[in-house]
């Protein structure tokens, strides 16, 4: 993963509720990334878990994820 992801998500996990529903706000998230974000790390799921709640493939999902990092990096 890279720095700029791994600061994203770190960024995101250690934020307070407010912080991380800002940072939902100010990333421009779509629908579904703000479904999986919140699944895999509010609901703490893992990428298989939220593949399978969404009948998608855990690709998919990581794929996904790196988008709102990168999105989450920027701000």
């Amino acid at each position: 993963m890279k720095d700029s992801r791994k600061n994203a998500r770190q960024r995101l996990k250690h934020a307070t509720k407010s912080e991380f529903e800002t940072l939902i706000e100010n990333a421009n998230l779509t629908p579904l990334q703000e479904k999986i974000l919140r699944l895999h790390l509010v609901k703490d799921y893992s990428v298989c878990k939220v593949a399978l709640s969404l009948s998608c493939c855990d690709s998919t999902v990581r794929k996904i994820l790196s988008a709102v990092y990168d999105k989450v990096a920027k701000l």
